[in-house]
Formats: structure tokens, C-alpha cells, sequence
């Protein structure tokens, strides 16, 4: 398996991906575990073997919500689905074993949107059609 995604998160966990197939099925098992954690997933290489440097930074594991949050463009903002309101509340996520707090407009997205978001945005660098970069950060990453 040539590694083409590398997903790190909270506790040391570190995975190397070979398909869009295997980041899918990684989200969607921690989504189920509902606990919310941050995880950085980067595109390794493209087609040709050339390092690139895109990747996410994604809120998974909170029952309704998530976020996406494109590494080394602070400017992007949060991942915003047009039909998401901001949740009422703040919502922690542990971010490399420090409860990290984000604000209802940074959790614009639900967890259906994170996994369709993070295939779309590794393989184009543009996040899906019903999602746009919106929220600015309240933290620089």
C-alpha cells in the first residue's frame, strides 16, 4: 500500500492511509466512538509521488457537530454548510490531549459534512459544493 494520507490525532495516534476509501471508513470509526477529538489529516503525495502540503484540521466525534479547518490558511476560516446554524453552545475537542473549546460558528458542519468535505478538499483543494470557508479563526493554529 503506497501511503497517500497521514492522519494524526490526540494520545500519539498516527495512521498512514492508502485510499480516500481508508480516510472515510478512519472518520467514520472515530465518529461512532463520540468522543470528540481533533484529527490533522494531510495528503502525503499527489498522483506523481510529489509531496504536497494540503491537509485539514477536522472536529470528529460530537454527536451533531464538527468543523474543518484548512492547515496553513488561516485566513480560509471554518468549513460553513449554508443549512447549519451555529450550535448553542461551545464544544470541546481534544486537540493532542488539550481540551480545545470552539465557538458555535466554527462548528458549521455536521459529521455527515466532515468525511464528504475532507475527500473533496484532499483530492481538489476546494471543500465540497454546499460547504464554503467562512467562520474566521478565533485561534491561529
Amino acid at each position: 500500500m503506497a501511503v497517500q494520507y497521514v492522519a494524526t490525532w490526540a494520545d500519539g495516534h498516527h495512521y498512514d492511509l492508502g485510499s480516500p476509501g481508508d480516510v472515510a471508513s478512519l472518520l467514520t470509526s472515530l465518529q461512532r466512538r463520540q468522543k470528540p477529538v481533533v484529527v490533522t489529516l494531510k495528503i502525503r503525495g499527489d498522483a506523481a509521488g510529489l509531496c504536497v502540503g494540503r491537509g485539514l484540521h477536522l472536529g470528529v466525534g460530537h454527536q451533531r457537530r464538527g468543523f474543518a479547518f484548512p492547515i496553513g490558511q488561516p485566513s480560509a476560516g471554518y468549513a460553513v454548510h449554508r443549512d447549519v446554524w451555529p450550535w448553542a453552545r461551545d464544544i470541546s475537542f481534544d486537540f493532542d490531549g488539550t481540551q480545545t473549546t470552539f465557538h458555535p460558528n466554527e462548528t458549521r458542519i455536521t459529521p455527515e459534512h466532515v468525511s464528504a468535505l475532507a475527500l473533496s478538499y484532499l483530492a481538489t483543494g476546494q471543500p465540497t459544493e454546499a460547504v464554503s470557508w467562512g467562520c474566521p479563526p478565533a485561534r491561529l493554529w
